[in-house]
């Protein structure tokens, strides 16, 4: 999940402090809220935005002492984006089947449920989750492309101990540079004005370096193969290739010129002059 600034930030009863990243089978981003009864929480950033955790619980247990009050009056009184008008049903039995007409700021007005008024599912006739939609996708519209790709499999080798790869990244002390790491707009700046078309893999120069800009560099398969840490690096006639880019140099089955070194000890005069 891409981390947004919500320092400051109110959220129904809660208020965002600073941001923490937990690990809990993948990384997810948390954030260390107040409540305004005083009470501290980690709450987990999509909670916070989507409207699930507006308190520490102390918003929930008032609410259930205003249901238990048959006659309690909510004309006039806002809920998110609603407000209320008026009673619709005045039935005095069940308070969770009483309705009252309620006005959203967007001017949609219908009836809703007392209950879903003061828990706080109903904060708006649907508007309100359409916005936050459109700005999540609008933000960087990239949630699905091949570079928003890159950038999640360059955090999952680093971080991810389940990653089929981690072993010959995170286990090896490679790193994403904080700058990349906790925000995707930045990397894809960069990415845009350092050469990236799509098809082209992130290779980094030092095979034994960090992400991050003065190490990175957009390369095509072969040349990021060649970049590999097991690659056999072969010098003849005072240039030094690796043993796949001598066989395409010189039109050479990489196969069997591959077994002849490594298996039958071929010098390069004879390894590179033999059909």
């Amino acid at each position: 999940m891409e981390q947004k600034d919500l320092t400051g930030q109110k959220f129904g009863r809660w208020t965002a402090i600073e941001s923490v990243r937990v690990y809990s089978g993948k990384w997810r981003i948390k954030w260390r809220c107040i409540c305004d009864c005083g009470n501290e929480k980690l709450v987990s950033q999509d909670h916070l935005t989507g409207g699930r955790s507006l308190s520490c619980g102390c918003l929930a247990r008032e609410i259930n002492s205003k249901l238990r009050s048959k006659n309690y009056n909510l004309s006039g009184q806002k809920f998110g984006r609603w407000t209320v008008l008026e009673v619709v049903n005045k039935e005095q039995g069940d308070t969770s089947h009483k309705k009252w007409l309620c006005k959203c700021d967007c001017g949609t007005v219908r009836p809703v449920l007392q209950d879903a008024l003061l828990s706080g599912n109903s904060q708006s006739c649907g508007c309100r989750l359409s916005e936050i939609s459109t700005k999540i996708h609008t933000k960087h519209d990239e949630s699905y492309t091949q570079l928003w790709n890159v950038w999640s499999g360059m955090k999952s080798r680093c971080y991810n101990p389940n990653s089929q790869c981690y072993k010959d990244y995170g286990a090896r002390g490679i790193r994403v540079c904080d700058e990349w790491l906790n925000d995707y707009k930045v990397f894809s700046d960069w990415a845009h004005a350092n050469g990236y078309v799509e098809g082209l893999t992130i290779d980094r120069i030092d095979v034994n370096g960090n992400y991050e800009p003065d190490n990175c560099r957009w390369a095509d398969r072969i040349t990021q193969c060649n970049n590999k840490r097991t690659n056999v690096r072969i010098e003849w006639n005072g240039e030094t290739h690796t043993l796949a880019e001598w066989c395409r140099m010189l039109n050479l089955p990489y196969k069997k010129t591959h077994a002849r070194y490594r298996y039958y000890g071929w010098e390069p005069d004879e390894l590179f002059t033999t059909a």
